[in-house]
């Protein structure tokens, strides 16, 4: 009996940086929506608006504290990926300044 050798694909990371689980609340011109997950470069957000690669976005995320929503920050960036999901669509957005409102 001739076995079959199994190769295992092994996962290559092509991000610059580790991305973190966290969900803030994301508004930004003509739509809002939720991040799925952030590095230090760079966020994806979840939303059903239409948004392109290559497209200049300015956002703001939505820092909650205990006693409500707290800290917003503002950011602007350059939608770098995006992927039609089964609720709306999924963008990778390069982080290119970032403002704190006080």
């Amino acid at each position: 009996m001739l076995m079959e050798k199994q190769t295992r694909h092994q996962f290559i990371e092509k991000r610059a940086t580790t991305r973190y689980p966290v969900s803030l609340f994301v508004e930004f011109e003509n739509g809002r929506g939720w991040t799925h997950d952030a590095s230090p470069v760079g966020v994806c957000i979840e939303t059903d608006q239409p948004l392109s690669c290559g497209v200049a976005i300015r956002f703001i995320l939505n820092q909650p504290d205990p006693q409500g929503w707290g800290a917003r920050v503002q950011c602007g960036g350059l939608v770098v990926w995006a992927e039609k999901t089964r609720d709306g669509l999924r963008v990778g957005v390069r982080i290119e300044e970032i403002m704190f409102e006080s």
